[in-house]
Formats: C-alpha cells, sequence, structure tokens
C-alpha cells in the first residue's frame, strides 16, 4: 500500500471584507487545506487556491525517519551511541526534530545556536552598561560622603572613606576651595 504525502497549498481569503491574506496548508488534497483554513477562519472568503508543492511526507513519515535514524546512530557504539562521532553531532538534534513535528514548526541546532549566541551578547552588553552605571553610582556616593564630610554634615570616621578613591577625594577637596 502506497504511503500517502502531504501536498501545500496557498490559499488566498479575506476575512469580513475587511483585510485580505494568505496562507500555507498541508493537506492530502484541496478540500483538506479548505477545512484546516475554516478551523481557523470560519467566517473566510476564499478567493483563490493555489498548488506550491507536491509530495510532503506525513507527520507519521516524518517520526520514523527520526527513529530509524537513532538506530542507525545506535549502530555505530551499542554501548553508547552517544560516544561516537555522529551520535554526538546528532546530540540534541533528534530533540529539535521531534520537537519541530510536533508543533508543526522548523527550527534548527544553528538557528538555536545563532539565537542563543545573540542573547548572550545583549545580556554581555546591558551588563557592561550597568556596570558603568554602578561605578558612576559609587562614585557619585563617594563624591556625597566626601563633601557631607568635609561640611560637617556627617561624623567622619574611617567608614567614610572606605570606599573612597583618591580621585574621589581630590576632587571633593577642589570643589570646597572653590
Amino acid at each position: 500500500m502506497e504511503e500517502k504525502k502531504l501536498n501545500c497549498y496557498r490559499i488566498f481569503f479575506s476575512c469580513e471584507e475587511e483585510w485580505a491574506d494568505q496562507a500555507y496548508f498541508w493537506a492530502e488534497d484541496q478540500n483538506g487545506a479548505v477545512r484546516q483554513l475554516r478551523l481557523l477562519w470560519p467566517q473566510a472568503s476564499i478567493k483563490s487556491i493555489e498548488p506550491e508543492a507536491e509530495g510532503y511526507a506525513t507527520k507519521e513519515q516524518e517520526r520514523r525517519v527520526v527513529e530509524r535514524i537513532e538506530e542507525l546512530v545506535k549502530l555505530l557504539n551499542p554501548m553508547h551511541p552517544e560516544e561516537s562521532f555522529v551520535g554526538a553531532a546528532m546530540r540534541g538534534v533528534l530533540d529539535v526534530a521531534r520537537n519541530n513535528i510536533e508543533q508543526d514548526f522548523m527550527s534548527s541546532m544553528q538557528e538555536s545556536m545563532n539565537a542563543a549566541v545573540r542573547d548572550l551578547d545583549e545580556e554581555r552588553r546591558i551588563q557592561m552598561e550597568l556596570k558603568k552605571e554602578l561605578e558612576k553610582t559609587r562614585t557619585d556616593r563617594d563624591h556625597f560622603r566626601c563633601r557631607a564630610r568635609n561640611t560637617g554634615k556627617e561624623p567622619a570616621g574611617p567608614a567614610m572613606f572606605s570606599n573612597c578613591t583618591i580621585e574621589t577625594l581630590v576632587l571633593c577637596q577642589r570643589e570646597d576651595a572653590r
């Protein structure tokens, strides 16, 4: 028995004459694609349907391919498949494939890694900004403490200058001399 394949259909439609759009649906035939559209937009008015591609695998076929790949990787090192070169390379990849199948989403390890690198770079940029802001806040605090000491509004003592730098003390003395 020949396994059925899915075809891709692009449907142009509008809803309540307010907006028009297009969507892609994978189904065995055009009627299946229309049924999927109606599940999402029951009131949609279909303008046209165009076949985009034929012969896509079904989810079940894709699941079986993932299982076959796992079996092949296990053949390389039956006791510890992840300790082969291919097994190491496949670590996580098949999980992404399974997730893609279940979520109707196409993602790759490369995309995930690139997104993680972008996120890390952004976090590092934010961290550097926060460090600069913290340093400025510390300098402002030290300056305030020094000025308070010089004007007699804060009791003197070793804790007063515990975070003061020589530069801050010199700046305070210069400002007080004005």
